[in-house]
């Protein structure tokens, strides 16, 4: 893990997609938290709503989000989409 907090940036892609064990939350949410502490920048990618993503982080990753961040909701149509499909 120290090699994750060591990075100015840190990109986590698909973020929703991972297992949600207990484990996975402990793991990154330790991982969060340093990164906050430490103040660098992460920035986490998911496909969800507002409501769901701030759900799946949690309060405390959120309230850190809040704090030193933002959630930016991109709502444009996807561009793996055959031209003419809507979502």
């Amino acid at each position: 893990m120290l090699r994750y907090r060591r990075l100015a940036l840190l990109v986590i892609d698909e973020f929703a997609r991972r297992g949600q064990t207990d484990w996975e939350d402990r793991v990154l949410f330790e991982l969060l938290n340093k990164r906050y502490g430490d103040q660098k920048d992460t920035l986490l990618i998911a496909n969800q709503k507002r409501a769901d993503f701030l759900e799946s982080v949690g309060p405390s990753i959120a309230d850190r989000m809040k704090e030193l961040g933002a959630v930016i909701d991109c709502t444009w149509l996807s561009f793996r989409k055959p031209p003419g499909e809507t979502q």
